[in-house]
């Protein structure tokens, strides 16, 4: 007699492999009707296939709080980390619970106090993921004596935490490279100041891949403010309208990004160009 397989047990269940491997090895049963899984276990029990213990015991009882600045994890880098999280957590049947964090902009910094210190008194986490620029949740979380991790694109020196980032360096020197590439010999890099210290990495290759290329300190442009308005207006008339302006624009990210291409629109200024 030839061995039981699991796509055997789906395949007389009248299910996909996936699901049955799911109820079988008690990573997601509560995903799926009782129905279902009683017919898939009934299944794998007449075919002779190992059936898992039920339940699952300690491991549903994990709980991870996701701590992310309000409003939540809504869209963008906080959607995408915690939808990938939520995948991790449901297949390995563990509770992952959004946390939302105040932030002040008086003072640049995250106030979790009360949010965050209710939630750790009433329903205690095994482990936390942090998500963003939050020390005070972070020191909060370690204070508690919970795991913790963070994860994001902000390098924190004062806060001694296990942590998942970016290689801003890399990311601001395969940019430049990008351009340098294709013939440009112009570049301008566009940051500024509130962008913390990652817009200061990647700067540093911006500037690795141009020496890297032999391309003069005159032929390069480094815009920083504090001010994201003022820089775009400013910057795009004062330096893109010139005969040796820059042919190639790296931005520290997305949202200046935006801002600079629609402000070279309304000049008309093309891009590319």
């Amino acid at each position: 007699m030839s061995r039981i397989l699991m796509v055997d047990v789906a395949r007389a269940a009248g299910v996909s492999k996936a699901t049955a491997s799911l109820i079988l090895t008690n990573r997601a049963p509560e995903k799926f009707s009782p129905a279902t899984v009683t017919r898939v276990r009934e299944a794998a029990r007449k075919l002779g296939y190992f059936v898992a213990p039920d339940p699952v015991g300690a491991l549903s009882e994990k709980r991870i709080a996701f701590c992310c600045n309000e409003p939540g994890p809504a869209q963008g880098f906080y959607g995408q980390s915690y939808a990938a999280l939520k995948t991790i957590c449901d297949v390995m049947a563990i509770r992952l619970d959004i946390v939302t964090v105040p932030w002040s902009k008086d003072s640049g910094r995250d106030e979790p106090a009360t949010a965050l210190r209710a939630r750790l008194h009433s329903d205690r986490p095994d482990g936390a993921i942090v998500a963003g620029y939050l020390c005070e949740s972070v020191s909060l979380l370690q204070a508690e004596c919970i795991p913790t991790v963070m994860i994001g694109d902000m390098y924190m020196p004062e806060v001694p935490c296990a942590a998942v980032q970016q290689d801003n360096f890399r990311g601001g020197y395969l940019a430049a490279r990008h351009l340098l590439e294709r013939g440009h010999r112009r570049l301008a890099f566009l940051g500024y100041r509130k962008c913390g210290v990652y817009w200061l990495q990647r700067l540093a290759g911006f500037l690795q891949a141009a020496d890297e290329c032999g391309i003069p300190a005159e032929n390069l442009v480094i815009q920083d403010t504090d001010i994201r308005d003022e820089l775009v207006d400013d910057f795009t008339p004062r330096k893109f309208r010139a005969a040796d302006r820059p042919t190639g624009v790296v931005a520290v990210n997305a949202t200046l990004a935006v801002y600079f291409m629609e402000n070279c629109r309304r000049l008309g200024l093309a891009i590319p160009e």
